[in-house]
């Protein structure tokens, strides 16, 4: 592959494999389009730098279908769906990631395209669970949680934490597909540009293209309609609830950009800075509730008032 610097075989071969390495760990798997997205970099043709995110998503779906054969009641479970969903989702999105690098300087609005990849994926999956086919791959699902929790949970009966864990989860297929394609992106982009003012300069004005706040906000009223003054059929509530909230996301990443527009009219940091601030404040319970709440109001907000 024509590249702009390093050895071509050597540093997709070893991107690959350490990508499938990190797929394999609970801790790394939201982690392993990383060595994909940075030897991406250095590859000049835009449709070859995709192909090594083709390659990995390839090797961790054969993997995964051996390890699951090897077992004793080798089956298509729930499990075994979201073990492939979120992987093979986050892979294409990436690789759409890379392939649009030059669309544009916006890191939001790529993001925002790139979302397609898991709202095909993740959003299919989501509404087919709803079916009578998809709910006995729920009720795997909920199985598989009861299994590997204890009986008794902080005073709370297994089965119904795990049934809830279950529906959490059907309402948030889109936005967790979101999540394991945007991470590394931000993470891989934050590292490569931290000296880059041009791009610190643009990530801390970006902002989401403005039809999308109505999107957000009819979502959102029907979706609490539904909680409220109706019962709406469960493909709708759940088609709901993953719109609002993945859309909520990005507002959120809109409202982290104005943030970090105001905190450098006074102080010199990078955007990498700012996000590891935020996500040592996320991991602390109560706070985080206040950051994400503010955050998200922040990036809607700035649709009618100037906020930078």
């Amino acid at each position: 592959m024509e590249q702009r610097k390093g050895n071509p075989g050597v540093n997709v071969v070893v991107s690959i494999v350490l990508s499938v390495l990190l797929a394999r760990l609970a801790g790394g798997n939201m982690f392993f389009t990383v060595p994909l997205l940075l030897v991406a970099q250095h590859i000049t043709d835009r449709k070859k730098a995709v192909l090594p995110f083709f390659a990995s998503a390839l090797a961790v779906s054969l993997l995964f279908i051996l390890r699951v054969m090897q077992q004793d009641e080798a089956k298509f479970t729930g499990m075994f769906f979201l073990g492939l969903l979120f992987p093979v989702s986050a892979a294409l999105g990436c690789a759409l990631w890379t392939f649009l690098r030059d669309f544009s300087d916006s890191v939001l609005r790529k993001l925002v395209i790139c979302s397609l990849v898991p709202a095909v994926f993740c959003g299919t999956f989501a509404l087919w669970l709803t079916t009578s086919g998809g709910a006995q791959v729920l009720e795997e699902i909920r199985e598989a949680y009861m299994a590997l929790l204890p009986a008794e949970l902080l005073g709370i009966n297994t089965e119904g934490f795990a049934k809830m864990i279950a529906t959490v989860l059907l309402m948030m297929i889109f936005p967790m597909g979101i999540l394991f394609q945007a991470v590394p992106i931000l993470v891989t982009e934050t590292v490569l540009h931290r000296f880059d003012e041009k791009w610190q300069y643009g990530f801390a004005n970006m902002k989401m293209p403005g039809f999308f706040v109505w999107i957000l906000m009819g979502s959102w009223i029907v979706t609490m309609l539904g909680n409220i003054a109706f019962t709406y059929p469960e493909v709708v509530s759940v088609f709901c609830w993953n719109i609002s909230i993945g859309l909520s996301m990005h507002y959120f990443l809109n409202g982290i950009s104005i943030m970090i527009a105001r905190i450098r009219r006074s102080a010199a940091v990078t955007a990498g800075k700012v996000l590891v601030w935020i996500a040592l404040a996320l991991i602390v319970p109560g706070v985080n509730a206040v950051v994400i709440s503010v955050l998200t109001v922040m990036g809607v907000l700035e649709t009618w008032i100037k906020l930078r």
